[in-house]
């Protein structure tokens, strides 16, 4: 009876082992993955056989020193590495995604069969980045981002590009929206790039952006008349860019409730990453 039990206990030790030792691993459709074959480092491989379905249907072979791929559905798309063992599958497709078998022998006569489970993804699409506002006061040039992912709940993030001292703020308006508003001196190119990310995959977009003097300074801003003297004209702009900035903030404010998410304070002056171009 002991025996047995013993008996018992070791093919379900050697089960579990079994089952465990499958592989997983996540590919995304357009891109290339890599399957290893957990050879042992020691082994000099003598035959390579990579398989799918339950039929052992064979998609690539190492053997009598010649690799030969087999399988219509990935043409032109597989590449085995010999001495390794391992497999490349090249411009991932959706239904690629399936439980791979490999089953290795060594030049010593050693087999071993190991399982790969291969999960196959969609990119994570890049965001897109509009520009909201943009105006020029006085000596400084005012530019609002908005950037948008096409699903909800990514995380959306701002960084400028050589540009660690320039002022910024931005913050999130909603689940798949974020804004960003910066000031720096004018005829001057910046780029920011925005990336949205679900923990798994990322992707992001990029804009460079420029206030130019000659151009701003005579195109009319929204409740200024058309013409004005040069005091009026910059009075107005100034109110128009104070307002814009005020409402800025308080729709930010309105969700601080729901997220708090805002990379900077809401304050120009507080806590911001705030180095000033000139």
């Amino acid at each position: 009876m002991n025996q047995d039990t013993g008996i018992l206990i070791i093919c379900i030790v050697a089960c579990f082992h079994q089952a465990s030792s499958e592989t997983r691993v996540t590919g995304y459709i357009g891109q290339s993955v890599i399957l290893k074959s957990g050879v042992d480092p020691s082994w000099k491989l003598e035959r390579v056989q990579w398989s799918i379905y339950t039929n052992t249907t064979y998609i690539a072979i190492f053997e009598n020193g010649k690799v030969e791929t087999r399988s219509s559905r990935y043409k032109g798309r597989l590449s085995l590495n010999e001495s390794s063992g391992d497999l490349e599958i090249k411009e991932l497709k959706a239904d690629d995604g399936m439980r791979y078998t490999v089953s290795l022998l060594s030049t010593t006569y050693k087999q071993q069969d190991n399982h790969i489970s291969l999960t196959v993804l969609e990119q994570l699409r890049k965001p897109d980045i509009v520009v909201l506002y943009e105006t020029l006061v006085k000596e400084d040039c005012i530019i609002a981002l908005k950037c948008s992912s096409s699903k909800n709940n990514n995380i959306l993030s701002w960084t400028p590009a050589n540009e660690s001292s320039l002022p910024f703020v931005s913050g999130k308006i909603s689940s798949n929206v974020s804004e960003l508003w910066m000031h720096f001196t004018p005829n001057r190119k910046v780029t920011f790039t925005c990336t949205a990310t679900d923990g798994q995959r990322s992707a992001s977009e990029q804009i460079t952006v420029q206030c130019q003097e000659e151009t701003l300074k005579t195109t009319p801003q929204p409740g200024c008349p058309t013409v004005m003297p040069a005091p009026c004209e910059r009075y107005c702009h100034g109110i128009v860019a104070s307002l814009v900035l005020l409402a800025f903030v308080i729709a930010i404010a309105s969700f601080k409730g729901e997220t708090d998410t805002l990379s900077t304070p809401l304050l120009w002056g507080a806590r911001r990453r705030t180095h000033v171009l000139r």
